[in-house]
């Protein structure tokens, strides 16, 4: 026993149950449910996960030890380990790592994301162990920096969703790192009960504290304390690049105006940001700025925030995990009595309550995989159905937020190609913000704000403001001709007139010359007879293309008297109005499948997603799909 890990653990009793992290192999057998202390790789525990690894590819396990594992969010590179070698069946709710990530979508470990508000919540009502006997978690493995005299966990970097793994697991492990300081008097601890007995958090500031500052632990629960000297080992950061600066010089205007029209103070409110290098520049913007007196209310801190204190406009700062750097936790510690005083970690439950973020007004800032034109977000999927990391906390945030916003590059670019794919869509591939969600939309083209306007006025503005130019003239295209296509049914003539002829305009021949365009101009012209005519347009409204023969005359028996033959498709059948040779989806498919090169020349490849946040690179491009 090290002298350092004698004084770290004051509570006598567990002194005796000293193990190496090789000794606890054995206690662990496949398909058991395990819970980690950690948050976005740091103050997870270290020793015992590799020394399970260790022993998974010593006696070539692969798929025969494996685990049902739980963590706040994201553990360090042990989880990757684990991944690589099979070890984790099931998982649950937020992860980051190429290995981890292919895992899921090869469906070798199944996933399931949530908001992190609630899923240690929902951990304590037995949800994700429902199918054991007893509803515990069998073992959880938490890494402390100290414990106390009465055997309560003292926790480093990260709180997470340690205090409700310890109350609803059947045994616990604890690995006491020696290689970092403690963190002791850093966190406020808040054990709320479950409901229907559930009081109002009383957190009406940043910096109110309930006044516990370590995880209560009932003594017997605890199997082993192991010695741990392995670090944190955070990647560097991404530095800011043009792109991110823009966005973040948008947003600070942004914010100044909201002060000049008294909608902010002018220490503005409490602010969320999340990870990247787009987060920041934002951070690194602010810092500059002439906004002081700042706090900030949030699920992370990263290296950039170090200089925002030091730049004395950043009074204080709440989060459930610090996720620093090498050169930044050896920055923190050296300034360890200034940075403590402003700072305070607490639980996950508690750092992204919706009930507090809309107490305090904070002002979110996240950053999605795309957005649609009409403010739909994605944060999680490419293409709908390829899991990057999971929701995270951004739900928690952007919904119950005073201001909502979420900053993306307008297209990310490859290698081969200095434009890239756009992030603003058509139709996001997959909705993890709706429309009522998100406030704001920045990208370096611009900023968005669609408080109070209509979804056809947030597409317009969402197109001329923040689309790259390079995609402006084909989302502007899908746009109207989804204003002329999915005309409401109680739109008058002088509506579907208009539709008409914004798209006679685009198609006429003698204004476009591409090879397409007389064909498109022609299946505009027969569309509008069809919808200026007040008896054939009503039985469309109610049959659909059924509705009509070949030769494009009613049809007295369509869909057999079924008025949503066709499987509900109102541009079903496979041509569409018959003999006028039309057909709504088609025309569709033409439009935006093929021939999309408008004027920027953009080709066949377009809109979609690749995501940057939470250090997850994804680029790839995919033909547009959308209808």
């Amino acid at each position: 026993m090290s002298s350092i890990l004698k004084s770290r653990v004051r509570y006598a009793p567990y002194l005796n149950k000293l193990r190496t992290a090789e000794q606890c192999v054995e206690l662990f057998k496949s398909g058991q449910y395990l819970g980690w202390s950690g948050f976005t790789g740091v103050g997870a525990p270290k020793v015992i996960p590799s020394a399970l690894a260790d022993h998974v590819e010593k006696n070539n396990l692969q798929g025969q030890l494996a685990f049902n594992l739980f963590v706040g969010a994201s553990a360090g590179p042990e989880e990757s380990r684990w991944a690589s070698n099979s070890m984790i069946l099931r998982r649950s709710p937020h992860q980051v790592g190429k290995p981890i990530a292919q895992a899921i979508n090869d469906g070798r470990t199944q996933f399931f994301d949530k908001h992190l508000s609630m899923f240690p919540q929902d951990l304590t009502y037995g949800y994700y162990t429902k199918n054991k006997e007893n509803d515990l978690l069998d073992y959880t493995i938490i890494e402390a920096t100290a414990i106390t005299e009465d055997g309560a966990i003292i926790p480093g970097p990260a709180v997470g969703g340690t205090p409700e793994m310890v109350s609803c697991s059947d045994k616990i492990i604890i690995e006491v790192n020696t290689a970092t300081p403690s963190f002791e008097g850093l966190h406020d601890i808040d054990m709320p009960i479950n409901p229907p007995f559930r009081p109002p958090y009383p957190h009406t500031s940043t910096d109110y504290k309930v006044g516990v500052n370590a995880v209560p632990v009932d003594p017997s629960k605890v199997v082993a304390i192991v010695e741990s000297t392995t670090k944190d080992k955070v990647p560097p950061n991404t530095p800011s690049d043009a792109v991110s600066q823009g966005i973040a010089d948008h947003l600070i205007e942004f914010f100044k105006h909201e002060v000049k029209m008294g909608r902010l103070p002018e220490n503005l409110h409490p602010l969320q940001s999340g990870i990247g290098n787009i987060a920041n520049a934002v951070v690194e913007g602010l810092a500059k700025s002439e906004f002081k007196n700042l706090t900030v209310w949030t699920e992370v801190l990263q290296d950039s925030f170090l200089d925002f204190f030091d730049s004395g406009s950043l009074d204080y700062a709440t989060a459930t995990s610090i996720r620093l750097t090498e050169a930044g936790f050896d920055r923190f510690y050296e300034n360890w009595d200034s940075f403590s005083k402003k700072l305070c970690l607490r639980s996950q439950v508690v750092s992204n309550s919706p009930e507090i973020i809309r107490r305090l007004g904070v002002i979110a800032m996240n950053t999605p995989v795309e957005v649609d034109m009409y403010a739909h977000a994605n944060s999680t999927n490419v293409m709908g159905s390829r899991m990057l990391n999971g929701l995270g906390g951004s739900a928690d945030f952007l919904r119950n937020a005073k201001l909502s916003v979420m900053h993306t590059p307008s297209a990310r670019p490859s290698k081969t190609d200095p434009t890239g794919v756009s992030c603003i869509v058509p139709m996001a591939t997959h909705v993890d913000q709706t429309e009522h969600d998100l406030d704001v939309i920045v990208t370096e083209q611009g900023l968005a704000d669609l408080r109070g306007l209509s979804p056809k006025e947030r597409a317009q503005e969402i197109i001329n403001t923040v689309a790259h130019p390079d995609y402006k003239d084909q989302l502007q295209d899908y746009f109207d001709r989804a204003t002329f296509y999915c005309v409401d049914k109680n739109a008058d003539a002088k509506e579907i007139k208009r539709a008409y002829y914004q798209l006679v305009k685009k198609y006429h021949p003698d204004v476009n010359k591409e090879k397409d365009a007389e064909t498109k101009f022609h299946k505009i012209q027969e569309s509008y007879e069809l919808l200026s005519d007040k008896d054939k347009r009503a039985q469309y409204d109610q049959f659909g293309s059924s509705a009509f023969d070949a030769n494009g005359n009613s049809n007295p028996f369509a869909g057999g008297g079924n008025p949503f033959a066709g499987g509900g498709n109102p541009f079903g059948g496979a041509s569409g109005f018959g003999g006028m040779g039309f057909d709504f989806e088609d025309l569709f498919k033409q439009a935006f499948t093929g021939g999309r090169g408008g004027r920027s020349g953009r080709g066949g490849d377009g809109f979609v997603t690749s995501h940057v946040g939470d250090d997850i690179e994804v680029l790839n491009s995919f033909k547009l799909w959308y209808l």
